[in-house]
């Protein structure tokens, strides 16, 4: 498993934010994510990032099913 640096943190958000789960964003970059967990436990910055990008992409995930949605409706 990768050493889990800032750096390292920062790609995982990015990668959330760009639709991964915490678990496949982990698997992808070799990260335990028993050790993530530790370090939002311990770090509450890491915290926030990891959670504000998590709901940012639920929140694009649902934006993206409405248009389907609203297209498919409407015929689009």
């Amino acid at each position: 498993m990768a050493k889990l640096t800032n750096t390292r943190i920062d790609e995982l958000v990015a990668m959330i934010m760009d639709g991964h789960s915490l678990a496949s964003a982990c698997t992808k970059l070799s990260i335990s994510r028993a050790n993530v967990y530790t370090r939002m436990g311990k770090d509450k910055d890491i915290e926030t990032k990891i959670r504000t990008a998590q709901r940012q992409s639920a929140e694009k995930s649902i934006e993206d099913l409405d248009k389907i949605y609203e297209d498919a409706l409407h015929g689009r």
